[in-house]
């Protein structure tokens, strides 16, 4: 939403393709929608939105190794896979005026896209099931009496 906004206000991004500035601020699921559309503000916005996700992954990737890949998850990303598809938001993970000595590691790091909706779910139920049997509930569950709601 921010970026879009940047956009309109700023007089060196407009262009006689892109629509007025409307009187209300769009809010994101409107803008993504524009975006695949084919709205050129809207579509600018996205690139912009994708390729800082791209760079912070990419950041992420040197600070912590991450030989097995970058997963990206979330709402927005799946979303807009036609624009991923695009290479906007690899271009910026590898990033090779940034970080030029680091491009050939940052190509050998698979950057992956979540499209589950529920990994969130799935994720904390497998945390949850790995504290019971093998963290500290394990033994809270073993000495609760059964039937106790309480515990």
């Amino acid at each position: 939403e921010l970026i879009y906004e940047f956009l309109l206000s700023d007089p060196t991004f407009r262009r006689p393709d892109n629509k007025p500035a409307p009187n209300m601020p769009k809010r994101a699921p409107e803008i993504t929608a524009e975006a695949l559309e084919g709205d050129a503000m809207a579509l600018q916005a996205v690139d912009i939105f994708l390729s800082i996700i791209g760079a912070e992954a990419g950041s992420m990737a040197l600070r912590c190794l991450a030989r097995g890949g970058v997963f990206i998850a979330g709402g927005i990303v799946p979303r807009l896979m036609e624009r991923v598809k695009t290479g906007v938001l690899l271009d910026s993970f590898v990033n090779q005026t940034a970080r030029p000595r680091f491009q050939y590691l940052l190509q050998t790091m698979p950057l992956f896209v979540v499209t589950n909706q529920k990994v969130g779910l799935i994720g904390s139920k497998e945390y949850a099931l790995r504290l019971v049997r093998e963290g500290p509930l394990k033994q809270a569950w073993a000495e609760a009496p059964a039937g106790d709601p309480s515990q």
